[in-house]
């Protein structure tokens, strides 16, 4: 085991240069750290990824220095930024100071990519889950859904920050969108999850790993709020991996079944075939608790009751009360109603798609679908004039 000696409070910043690609190793270090933030991260953070706790910082790096030196060398880079935490700008500092005493004969980005190829084949990875297919399938569930999440998410979000705007370079102004609602922070999508019944469904780990799987943003120290196409995305992934559930209605539909596992639900969850139906589902199951939850968001943003003023800072994302709760109530009435009379369409067809037969030919399942969705378009109920 190497030993080296504890690093200055103040190292000065290193410019990496020579022939070792920044970009490859970011790209490389990125799914590491998301998975190490990700752990043990508590739903009341202002971002997701906005640190990693030091015990998973010593398990990546264990066997390569004593643990008393990893520990001064986290500290270090976390008393660097201003609120004394360990994003991934100081996750990939410390890495250097390390790759930096094991080899000293070498430039400091020629060790760190020494550092990353000898450790990071073995390093626990979280990479972003691809669904796509099951997005273009149930394409046609979410626009008949958008129109009333598109007020849930208006009364989550707020103002973008000056980082998202000029830094991220995200929030660009939008006619559909008021301005200061265009920003779902995490905090925001945590009280949403609360409420829609997904917490409960999936666990409070869930919440972040969803967050994160729908956002744009990567190799940054904070990932800013999510965009309103960015929370259909959120939504549709929380709606699909609560289907498979124990409990969560999957197990009617034809090609799915509940998983036996974590990894089996991802599995099944991000599957095209039947995604439409599985979102209708999990959508089942999210509008479950609106009519106590919404309630109980209302009193706690207004602080009218006494019990839930303690979750007034939650409401939102907010610090304060909002005027908003209109956009809550109406968006979350709208999804109930219209959740119920899908899914009350979708037993319908139950002599078709829940009937224990083989497999359909592609083409007739594909006229199928067709002719269910052309029936929850008819079966959505009209906005009031």
């Amino acid at each position: 085991m190497t030993s080296f000696a504890a690093p200055p409070v103040n190292p000065p910043t290193r410019t990496f240069g020579g022939s070792v690609d920044m970009e490859v190793l970011n790209d490389r270090l990125w799914p590491v750290f998301v998975r190490g933030a990700l752990r043990g991260a508590h739903h009341a953070r202002s971002d997701p990824v906005a640190t990693m706790k030091k015990r998973e910082f010593l398990r990546l790096l264990e066997g390569c220095a004593p643990p008393e030196q990893l520990t001064v060398v986290y500290h270090a880079e976390a008393g660097r930024t201003a609120k004394r935490t360990f994003p991934f700008s100081a996750f990939k500092r410390a890495l250097c100071v390390v790759a930096a005493r094991l080899q000293p004969e070498l430039r400091p980005a020629r060790a760190l990519a020494a550092l990353v190829d000898a450790k990071c084949g073995g390093w626990p990875k979280r990479d972003k889950r691809d669904i796509e297919p099951a997005r273009d399938a149930c394409a046609s569930v979410l626009k008949a859904f958008a129109p009333c999440l598109a007020k849930v998410f208006a009364y989550y979000g707020q103002t973008p920050t000056d980082f998202e705007i000029k830094v991220l370079q995200r929030h660009a102004p939008r006619a559909d969108v008021d301005r200061m609602q265009q920003s779902l922070p995490f905090s925001g999508w945590a009280t949403f999850c609360s409420t829609f019944n997904i917490t409960d469904r999936l666990g409070s780990d869930a919440v972040g790993q969803l967050f994160v799987d729908s956002s744009s943003v990567t190799n940054a120290d904070t990932l800013g709020g999510l965009e309103l196409e960015e929370f259909f995305d959120a939504v549709l992934r929380a709606s699909l991996l609560v289907s498979v559930s124990p409990g969560g209605g999957a197990i009617k539909i034809p090609g799915a079944a509940a998983a036996k596992s974590a990894a089996e639900a991802d599995r099944i969850a991000l599957k095209a075939d039947s995604a439409p139906q599985r979102c209708l589902a999990g959508f089942r199951v999210m509008r479950a608790k609106l009519e106590r939850t919404v309630p109980r968001q209302a009193n706690a943003g207004h602080g009218t009751s006494r019990h839930y003023s303690g979750e007034a800072h939650f409401a939102g994302g907010r610090q304060h009360g909002s005027s908003n709760y209109h956009l809550l109530l109406e968006g979350a009435k709208e999804f109930q109603s219209l959740a119920d009379a899908c899914w009350r369409d979708l037993q319908k067809h139950a002599a078709t798609l829940l009937a224990d037969a083989p497999r359909a030919k592609p083409a007739s399942r594909a006229e199928e679908l067709d002719d269910l969705l052309e029936d929850l378009a008819v079966t959505r109920p009209v906005p009031p004039s």
